[in-house]
């Protein structure tokens, strides 16, 4: 940080050329979806962390979103998104029936195994820290189901 307040102008973004301020907008998702893919839980995401990685003023976050739960909702509108395409491509790629929905299922699978830690955060209980579950009776179960649905998923995977 410079004594304006600025982040180090290495650091800074280019000011998108006029009429493009939806740019700053997928700028901030695209942080923020990189972020979360090394996060355990998305509580460990901040607005300074999300403008920090995209390179603009924490102030420029609230142009775009009115808090963190907005920004989040379209962070995983975008997983889900991609995450349906691809299913989608899978059973469009496959005779109707039973082996659109095979191929459904091995994408899915494929997904899970590929990306473990989009897989969580898309598949768990919001603001859940992962590695807090093993302490916490309910959790702990719910833990060990994600652990032996992708145990299941790899050996599905595997026969496919």
């Amino acid at each position: 940080m410079t004594t304006s307040g600025r982040p180090p102008a290495a650091t800074r973004r280019q000011r998108n050329p006029r009429g493009q301020g939806g740019q700053l907008r997928q700028d901030l998702i695209t942080a923020a979806r990189q972020l979360l893919a090394s996060a355990d839980a998305e509580s460990e995401l901040s607005i300074r962390g999300v403008t920090r990685a995209a390179g603009v003023h924490p102030q420029a976050f609230y142009l775009h979103f009115d808090n963190l739960a907005a920004l989040l909702y379209e962070v995983y509108a975008a997983e889900f998104s991609e995450l349906t395409s691809a299913l989608q491509q899978a059973a469009a790629g496959a005779e109707p029936g039973a082996a659109a929905l095979r191929a459904m299922c091995q994408e899915y699978a494929r997904f899970a195994l590929s990306q473990p830690a989009r897989y969580r955060l898309l598949m768990t209980v919001r603001g859940q820290h992962h590695a807090a579950w093993r302490s916490r009776g309910e959790s702990a179960r719910s833990r060990a189901d994600s652990d032996a649905r992708l145990q299941l998923l790899k050996q599905l995977y595997r026969r496919a």
